[in-house]
């Protein structure tokens, strides 16, 4: 009887079996993990003046379309996807994204070590900087490998974003913000260290997947996104960073 045969769950669920995000963005794969060859951002600047607040509705088959992806994208996928790949969500693209054709970083907003209130967008407009993304330890052990002799290279200001997706994991990471300054190299890092509560779980657009991983963000002085790492990095993709944050710092002492 034809109805007894086992089907193919992906058939049943329609669940990609590809890695969530935005993968039109993926144009090489590498060691079972993609390159990354073309711009990842927002569309739109957040500071744009066009009213986005209001979103369309979704259809049912849109929600459950949701709600299956958030499924897959569960712990036990995350930790699953750090083993295999040893922690690489993908490898840096070989250089600069063209400022034409680059798009924007979200504009997280949080409280700083010092106390303050931090919006991305006014912190870091005017000049390029770097932004490291984390959610745990593991991560922002991986985001610093990035930035160890970044001050043999540039001066770009450096922003650390710890984001929590619950209430109850960011009031954890405040209630130790004392041993977070303690791995920090200086105390005028604290104003740029900021605990961000952000529900969300996965960021497409930015192609950070799995909040056990951390990434790393070059963004110009209009908060454009011209170079990006996942995970810890290798001596080429250190190269290449070092290479790009020289780039944008040509580019920025012409201007």
């Amino acid at each position: 009887m034809s109805w007894l045969k086992p089907r193919n769950l992906n058939n049943l669920t329609r669940v990609c079996s590809k890695p969530l995000g935005c993968i039109r963005y993926y144009s090489q794969i590498i060691n079972n993990t993609p390159k990354l060859l073309t711009p990842i951002g927002l569309q739109n600047s957040p500071l744009d003046s066009t009213d986005t607040s209001k979103q369309p509705k979704l259809t049912a088959s849109q929600r459950q379309d949701k709600i299956l992806r958030e499924m897959k994208g569960s712990i036990v996928q995350d930790i699953s996807e750090v083993q295999q790949n040893n922690g690489k969500l993908f490898y840096s693209p070989p250089r600069v994204f063209k400022k034409e054709a680059s798009l924007w970083m979200y504009n997280f907003q949080g409280k700083s070590l010092s106390g303050e209130k931090v919006n991305l967008y006014r912190n870091c407009l005017g000049k390029p900087s770097v932004v490291l993304l984390f959610g745990n330890s593991y991560g922002e052990n991986q985001s610093k490998q990035w930035i160890q002799d970044l001050d043999k290279i540039s001066d770009f200001p450096v922003f650390y974003f710890n984001v929590q997706s619950n209430i109850m994991k960011y009031f954890l990471t405040r209630l130790f913000s004392g041993s977070i300054k303690s791995s920090l190299p200086s105390k005028e890092c604290w104003s740029n260290y900021v605990i961000s509560l952000n529900r969300r779980l996965r960021y497409p657009e930015i192609q950070w997947n799995n909040r056990l991983v951390g990434n790393l963000f070059l963004l110009d002085e209009t908060c454009k996104i011209r170079w990006a790492g996942t995970g810890f990095p290798t001596k080429e993709e250190l190269e290449r960073f070092h290479d790009a944050c020289k780039f944008l710092k040509s580019q920025s002492s012409k201007a």
